[in-house]
This record gives C-alpha cells, sequence and structure tokens, in this order.
C-alpha cells in the first residue's frame, strides 16, 4: 500500500475487526499526516517502537483497549501534535505520562484520554502557571443549585488528583483530603465525595495544591 500511494496523508481503519497493527513496520508511509484506529480491538502497540512516520501529525487509538502506552516513548514522529485515547477505559494515563509524550514530541499540543485532556501552552502567557501541562476536564462543571441529580456529571477533587498525577491511586487521593492538605483558593477541600462547580472555579481554572505539590487545572463547560 505504501508503494502504491507514496503520497498517503491520511489513513483511516475505522469499526472493523482490527487487533494485530504489527505489520505498520512494513509499510512505508512518509507523507502520512494522521493515522486513525478508532474503535477497533486494538491492545498491543508495541510496534510504534520501531517505526519513524516524519510527517505525522495526528494519532487517535478512540474506542480502543490500548493498555500500555510506552511504545510510544520510543515513537518517531517529530511533527506530531495531538494524540487520542478518548472512550478508552483501558488506558493508564497520567501527567508524568503526558510530559513525558511532550519530551519525546516537541510540538505536541493535546492529548485527550477518556474525558481528560492534557495541553501544552505555547508560552506562560496562556495559563497563569510555571509549568507546560495543563490538565483539563472536558465536562459540563454543575452548578451547586442544581438538584443533586446532575451532580453525577461533573468531577470529584478524587478525580483531580488521580488524572493530574498529583497522586497514585483514588484511594491515597481520599486519604490526602481527609489529612486536610488539598486546597483549592486557599480552601481546604474536605469532602472527597464532593462534585466541583462553576462557583468553585469561577475563572475556568484553578491551582489544586496536595501538600507542596500543585498542578494547573481548567475545567472546560
Amino acid at each position: 500500500m505504501g508503494a502504491k500511494f507514496p503520497h498517503l496523508k491520511f489513513l483511516s481503519i475505522y469499526k472493523s475487526d482490527l487487533k494485530d497493527i504489527s505489520s505498520l513496520k512494513d509499510i512505508p508511509l512518509p507523507s502520512l499526516e494522521e493515522l486513525v484506529f478508532e474503535h477497533n480491538f486494538v491492545k498491543d502497540i508495541s510496534v510504534f517502537k520501531t517505526l519513524s512516520l516524519p510527517k505525522l501529525k495526528k494519532l487517535s487509538f478512540g474506542g480502543c483497549d490500548v493498555k500500555d502506552i510506552t511504545p510510544l516513548f520510543s515513537f518517531s514522529a517529530p511533527n506530531l501534535e495531538k494524540i487520542s485515547f478518548h472512550m478508552n477505559e483501558e488506558a493508564s494515563f497520567s501527567l508524568k505520562d503526558a510530559e513525558k509524550l511532550k519530551k519525546q514530541f516537541p510540538l505536541l499540543k493535546k492529548i485527550i484520554v477518556l474525558r481528560t485532556e492534557y495541553f501544552f501552552p505555547k508560552t506562560s502567557k496562556d495559563f497563569p502557571t510555571k509549568k507546560n501541562t495543563v490538565v483539563a476536564f472536558n465536562i459540563k462543571m454543575p452548578h451547586w443549585k442544581i438538584s443533586k441529580d446532575l451532580f453525577s456529571k461533573g468531577v470529584t477533587m478524587v478525580d483531580i488528583l488521580k488524572h493530574s498525577g498529583l497522586v497514585e491511586s483514588c484511594s491515597e487521593a481520599r486519604r490526602k483530603i481527609s489529612e486536610g492538605i488539598v486546597k483549592i483558593r486557599n480552601r481546604v477541600w474536605k469532602n472527597h465525595c464532593q462534585v466541583l462547580t462553576n462557583e468553585d472555579i469561577p475563572q475556568g481554572w484553578e491551582f489544586i495544591h496536595c501538600g507542596k505539590d500543585k498542578v494547573l487545572v481548567k475545567l472546560k463547560s
């Protein structure tokens, strides 16, 4: 295929029975800019350890069951701008993983994992932080006065701590909250079940402090 279409820019295998993508190592795709494996049965992406796609900008495993993302840490794609694992319940991901991928792909702007997005602002002026990573929860924030049955659509502090990489597990997040060392806007967060609302983050972004560590979180409506 690569020999027949040397200028191929977009390749999508969507909603098929695809499981094995190891044959990618035998396909020359020098001009490919977007590669999509959405809604397949792909689990093993170890082939990416050996791949080089010099013009690739977008890579998506949405709706797959990829657990191990470490092969991407060796993947050669200097122009990669976006990686997506949306609708992937199996992916284990943290802020540290996002920063490793940013180091591997200097032009990377966004990583999407389930309902969480990791952004890499171009300059510190884009967000008031020295960190180069922003965790954004793509969830509509409920208002505290709305009925409680809508709160399940929001995000808890446990969610934020876990996905930001400030803690290793949800149980550790709950323990940190119970210790009284988790703060938002200089307010100690005491209830690990409480859902954040628009009133908690009126600017749309806030620093979440966990002891001496902190991360900037942007909540999108």
